[in-house]
C-alpha cells in the first residue's frame, strides 16, 4: 500500500511473493475488458534465505529476484509485501471533504496515538475504502511500518534490477485476491498456510476484523516423505507433481492433514471467542502451499462448520492453454495475483 518507485506499464501488473521456500511471481495484462494471466514463475528458497522478520542472505534472495523477473519476461517494476506482523494497520472514519494536506495531518495524528515509534521513524499511507459509520464520514484504512523495513525490501529489489511500485501488506493483498475471484462477502475468514506459519484474517462484509499468525512447521510434510521414501529426490518430486502414492497418503498426508485440519478449527474457534458481535463464519477459504495438497478441503471441512474452499485468485481470469497446468496450483499464487492486481485495477 505504500507508494514508492515508479509505476508498472499500463494495464499490466506484476507481484511477487517473496516467502520461506519460493519466490512465487504473478504477471497481469489488461486485454480489452478482460485481465488475462500473462505469466507465472516461482522459483525455490532455501532455509533461512528470508522469514517474516527480513531477510536471512541477502545475495541469494537477490538472485532468486533476478531469475523470477527473468521467467516472467524480464520486468522491471513490481509490487511486493511486508508481512503484517511488520505492519501497524487500523481503520478509522475521517470528515468528508478533507484536502490531502488535511488527512496527512489527522493520519500523523492518529499513528502518534498507536505507534511505539516515533512517527519520524515510520513510513505511512492511507487510503479510503468506503463510507464511514456515521453520515458525512468515510473509512479510511491507516498502514505504516518502520523506514528500515522499507528500505531493506528496496534495497533487494533494486539489487535484482527492480523498482517496487508499491509496497502493500500481505492481508490487504489476500483481500484484494479474494475480491476480484467474487468470493469476499459476509464473514469471510482466510486461511493462508505457507511453509513456516497458518495465517488467519477474517472480513466482515469486506472489512478486516481479526488477524493471526501461528507458527506451523508445513515443511516437516516433506521430511516426513522423503523418510517414508528413503529418498529426497522421490519426495521431492511427488510434492511437486502432487501426485501422492496411496501409501504415501495413508501414512504420511493425511497425519499431516489431520493435525493442519485441528490447527485450523482453533484458530476459528479462538477468533469467534473474542469476536465481539460476531457468531459464525460463512466461508473459509484456503490458500498458500498447504492448500494444494490432495484431500485439504476434506480434512478442513471434518473439523469445521463453515463451507470450506480453495482460494483460486485466477478464477476471473483469461488463462491461455501454457498455463492451465498450473490451475491445480494456483492456490499458491494468491499472495502474488493479489500484488500484481495493482497494476490493473
Amino acid at each position: 500500500m505504500l507508494r514508492l518507485g515508479r509505476q508498472q506499464k499500463a494495464g499490466e501488473g506484476v507481484g511477487i511473493d517473496l516467502g520461506p521456500s519460493a519466490v512465487k511471481a504473478v504477471k497481469l495484462q489488461r486485454r480489452g475488458q478482460a485481465v488475462a494471466l500473462a505469466s507465472v514463475a516461482t522459483v525455490p528458497c532455501e532455509s533461512g534465505w528470508y522469514s517474516a522478520s527480513g531477510v536471512g542472505n541477502q545475495k541469494a534472495v537477490v538472485g532468486a529476484l533476478m531469475k523470477a523477473a527473468q521467467m516472467l519476461g524480464g520486468v522491471r517494476a513490481a509490487v511486493m509485501a511486508l508481512p503484517d506482523s511488520a505492519v501497524m494497520q487500523r481503520s478509522v472514519d475521517f470528515p468528508v471533504g478533507l484536502s490531502e494536506r488535511e488527512k496527512e495531518e489527522l493520519v500523523f495524528a492518529e499513528l502518534a496515538r498507536m505507534s511505539p515509534f516515533p512517527v519520524e521513524d515510520l513510513r505511512a499511507d492511507w487510503q479510503v475504502v468506503g463510507p464511514g459509520v456515521e453520515p458525512e464520514t468515510e473509512r479510511v484504512v491507516i498502514v505504516a511500518t518502520r523506514h528500515e523495513r522499507v528500505e531493506a525490501m528496496q534495497l533487494i529489489a533494486e539489487e535484482a534490477g527492480l523498482t517496487l511500485s508499491h509496497l502493500d501488506v500481505e492481508s490487504l493483498a489476500l483481500r484484494r485476491a479474494a475480491l476480484r475471484a467474487e468470493l469476499l462477502s459476509g464473514v469471510t475468514a482466510l486461511v493462508d498456510a505457507g511453509e513456516e506459519t497458518i495465517e488467519l484474517v477474517v472480513w466482515v462484509n469486506g472489512e478486516r476484523r481479526f488477524d493471526r499468525s501461528q507458527s506451523f512447521e508445513a515443511g516437516r510434510v516433506r521430511r516426513d516423505l522423503a523418510r517414508f521414501l528413503r529418498s529426497n529426490e522421490a519426495a521431492n518430486q511427488m510434492v511437486a507433481s502432487n501426485q501422492w502414492s496411496e501409501a504415501a497418503k495413508t501414512d504420511v498426508l493425511q497425519p499431516f492433514l489431520a493435525k493442519f485440519a485441528f490447527e485450523v478449527a482453533n484458530l476459528l474457534k479462538f477468533f469467534l471467542t473474542a469476536s465481539e458481535g460476531v457468531t459464525q463464519i460463512d466461508r473459509l477459504l484456503l490458500a498458500g502451499g498447504v492448500a494444494t495438497l490432495p484431500g485439504v478441503v476434506e480434512a478442513v471441512q471434518g473439523m469445521v462448520s463453515p463451507p470450506v474452499a480453495l482460494l483460486n485468485p485466477w478464477v476471473k481470469l483469461t488463462v491461455a492453454a501454457r498455463w492451465q497446468e498450473w490451475l491445480p496450483v494456483a492456490p499458491r499464487f494468491a499472495l502474488a495475483t493479489g500484488l500484481a492486481w495493482r497494476g490493473v485495477a
